[in-house]
């Protein structure tokens, strides 16, 4: 298991000063995180690319046209659903890794624990990203019954809640089902910290997003 005691967010930190050290650590680590996230969204994007999502993009003045082809394509649709899961849940795997990982061990490779990521934590990953979005379905049908507040709350809550699963994996060596047992009991003690830094980070992610395009 990780020695997470040695890594430098591993000590008491106010809100200002969790994103102060988020974001310098990842300007600092952002050439390795950037390339190995590149290559992965290259491949999601070079798989829609052969199955003929951007033609279907191009038909959107035609709505009928654009649901003729994807009644043609469900199953490439799921096809692509599945490679782009399994995709993300290496690159999470890894990108938890490293970031937990190169100070503990400075001397490793990126290579190296890529590997390492890939044998240990990659299948776990992929199947909490599957368990995660199921219970997110699920309770956000749940809560249409108590009209779209009650799906919008299911969503808040659970999103909140699963949120840290896919760290826990990695730092606690926990698969898919003790990962979301450990999520709950870990945020309910919590919770409206963990949603505060949630809002915050996604909020500035948007931020950054506009910006960038």
């Amino acid at each position: 298991m990780i020695d997470l005691k040695k890594h430098s967010f591993y000590k008491p930190m106010e809100v200002d000063s969790i994103f102060s050290h988020v974001f310098q650590f990842y300007f600092k680590k952002f050439f390795h995180l950037f390339i190995f996230s590149f290559i992965a969204v290259f491949f999601i994007q070079l798989m829609a690319y052969h199955i003929g999502f951007f033609e279907i993009y191009s038909m959107t003045n035609n709505p009928q046209e654009m649901m003729n082809e994807l009644s043609g394509l469900m199953g490439k649709v799921g096809l692509y659903s599945i490679g782009a899961i399994i995709i993300y849940g290496i690159l999470n795997a890894f990108l938890i890794y490293y970031i937990l990982n190169c100070e503990v061990n400075p001397k490793a490779s990126p290579g190296n624990l890529f590997m390492e990521s890939f044998k240990k934590y990659s299948v776990h990953m992929i199947f909490f990203l599957i368990l995660s979005g199921l219970i997110l379905v699920v309770g956000a049908m749940a809560g249409v019954f108590v009209f779209i507040i009650g799906m919008l709350l299911a969503m808040i809550y659970l999103g909140t809640v699963l949120f840290p699963g896919g760290a826990i994996v990695v730092a606690e060596e926990k698969n898919a089902l003790e990962a979301i047992g450990r999520t709950f009991s870990l945020c309910h003690k919590d919770f409206w910290s963990t949603l505060g830094s949630m809002v915050l980070f996604i909020l500035i992610m948007i931020l950054i997003s506009i910006v960038v395009s």
